[in-house]
């Protein structure tokens, strides 16, 4: 490992530290995917599921990401022994919508069939579950949380009315970092 790597991943560590929202200000030569892999995790902290949805008080949270192995696998290097509580976090794939409504949250990493993004977000309007994007104006569609890409960074808007009709409760921690709430 050389210098240059040493000292971006202790400066990426000190930002952490600051302040687990921070990720905004990384350095535009990250690569998305990890940004994004990184920002889940820390938005977990900040959002609660009714314990009706575990099974049991350690059973494991789960963000599913929908048909994008490659991110999943680098959100399955973040998660991987991280709890929230005493709820460790798993990341599975998933490639069949009809079985997103088991996952706490779930992440659509690319637009692909706009018909399909539109079936995933009326099917699961009313359960708790968490969906996260990347898709422009995703929030806009009924998305509960949407990724922005500008020039300094990656930031995040919040649909806070959809969130309300599912029973998930956010942290106003999260919402004062959001660049856009929908109330």
């Amino acid at each position: 490992m050389n210098i240059y790597n040493i000292i971006r991943k202790c400066l990426m560590a000190m930002l952490f530290l600051l302040n687990p929202l921070l990720i905004s200000v990384l350095p535009a030569y990250a690569e998305p995917h990890k940004l994004e892999a990184e920002y889940l995790l820390r938005i977990t902290q900040f959002v609660t599921w009714s314990p009706q949805l575990f099974t049991d008080p350690t059973a494991p949270l789960e963000i599913c990401v929908l048909d994008d192995a490659h991110f999943q696998k680098s959100l399955e290097n973040v998660v991987k022994g991280r709890k929230i509580g005493y709820h460790p976090i798993i990341s599975r794939l998933e490639n069949n919508i009809y079985k997103l409504s088991t996952c706490h949250i779930v992440y659509i990493t690319t637009a692909g069939d706009a018909d399909r993004v539109m079936t995933i977000l009326n099917s699961l309007k009313n359960k708790s579950v968490l969906l996260v994007s990347n898709i422009p104006h995703f929030i806009d569609q009924g998305g509960n949380l949407g990724f922005i890409y500008q020039k300094h960074g990656i930031f995040f808007e919040i649909n806070y009315q959809s969130l309300n009709m599912k029973g998930l409760t956010l942290s106003s921690k999260l919402l004062r970092q959001a660049l856009r709430v929908i109330k």
